[in-house]
């Protein structure tokens, strides 16, 4: 619910940072966007970030393993082969 200046309160901001994060995982750049372009004030939406990151619910480094993994799984990859140290490193 949004106040009479238009902006939603700390509450209200997690509680939309929650609804982002159950349709999609995002990052933190991507729910900091997102809170954003609903008028979530900036003291607002760090104070979420930091209460969701605490909590475990936003991690980016996770985020991309995860994404990494998938897109790997999807498109057929082998696994991923480090070429340091190998035959091709000369």
């Amino acid at each position: 619910m949004q106040h009479q200046s238009g902006k939603a309160s700390d509450q209200d901001a997690y509680e939309l940072a929650l609804k982002a994060l159950g349709y999609k995982e995002r990052t933190e750049s991507e729910l900091r966007r997102w809170l954003a372009e609903r008028e979530v004030g900036e003291a607002e939406i760090e104070e979420v970030i930091a209460l969701l990151a605490e909590a475990g619910a936003i991690d980016d480094a996770s985020f991309a393993r995860r994404y990494a993994d998938d897109k790997r799984l999807l498109a057929g990859w082998g696994p991923v082969v480090s070429l340091r140290g190998g035959p091709w490193s000369g």
